[in-house]
């Protein structure tokens, strides 16, 4: 999927100690009010964030506070931007696979935590969802997800039984049949 890409104007570098952000309009928009935009290494993305003022003075404050405020937030080591539903997953199976549980232990994990990421797609949320934006109220649904799985599961298992039974009495049945031929062949 390509990036949108918003045309600057009035472009103007905002510092906060040795950081630098920028202070700028949205270009596409007539009456733009001014955002301030700083890049966050740890996280590899920018941070951007909407001043709600047209005039200049103001925003260069509010860019200021803005960008104190999420420099403040790295410092003390907290996430500025909201982790996506994907990456959570991918760190929680690379913090598994350095963990010392039993690999039996680890499967059942990653299978726990799959069913729950298959129960929120099929709710119409993506793997590139923010955690932060998902509601919580979607999980009220989610003890009868499981009740179907698991009534899907047993009826699968129901059938692997069924089919493998059949298959052993098919194999007794032929098994007592050349058994009685022979024993009739002995005979004659």
């Amino acid at each position: 999927m390509a990036r949108v890409t918003h045309a600057i104007q009035n472009a103007e570098e905002v510092a906060v100690g040795t950081h630098k952000g920028t202070l700028y309009r949205r270009g596409e928009l007539q009456e733009s009010s001014y955002f301030v935009r700083y890049f966050l290494k740890e996280e590899r993305r920018y941070f951007r964030k909407s001043l709600h003022t047209q005039d200049v003075t103001k925003a260069r404050l509010l860019a200021q506070n803005a960008l104190a405020e999420v420099l403040g937030k790295v410092a003390a080591g907290q996430r500025v931007i909201s982790i996506s539903l994907g990456d959570l997953r991918q760190k929680y199976l690379l913090e598994l696979q350095s963990s010392t549980l039993a690999e039996r232990t680890k499967a059942l994990n990653v299978y726990r935590v799959d069913r729950g990421i298959r129960f929120l797609i099929e709710n119409g949320i993506s793997l590139d969802t923010r955690v932060s934006s998902i509601d919580g109220q979607i999980f009220k649904g989610y003890e009868d997800f499981r009740r179907a799985e698991i009534l899907e599961k047993n009826k699968t298992a129901k059938k692997e039984i069924k089919l493998r039974n059949d298959v052993i009495r098919d194999e007794l049945i032929s098994n007592r049949l050349d058994l009685f031929k022979k024993h009739q062949s002995k005979g004659n």
